[in-house]
């Protein structure tokens, strides 16, 4: 009699237990990780705002500011990918 093999050993955690291992594992990282992380969230959000503009109304300052953010979100995206921690920023 053959038995199948589990694909997955345990269920799948619920979504607050998931952050709640995420905030925890990045208390835990080293400093450049951390940093790299909020300095993601930041840039994420100057993207995402000055995106939603209309590029008509948009001054240079601003258009130069929404290229530097998705400049930025490249670097740290590169940066937390080799360190292994992209998880950290990215979700599925």
């Amino acid at each position: 009699m053959s038995t199948a093999t589990p694909t997955h050993l345990t269920a799948p955690l619920p979504p607050a237990a998931a952050e709640a291992l995420s905030r925890l594992e990045l208390a835990f990282a080293p400093l450049p990780v951390r940093k790299a992380v909020v300095r993601y969230g930041i840039c994420l959000e100057t993207y995402a705002r000055l995106a939603m503009m209309d590029a008509r109304n948009m001054s240079g300052y601003q258009f130069d500011l929404m290229v530097e953010a998705q400049d930025e979100l490249t670097q740290r995206h590169e940066q937390l990918e080799q360190a292994g921690m992209l998880h950290l920023v990215v979700t599925a």
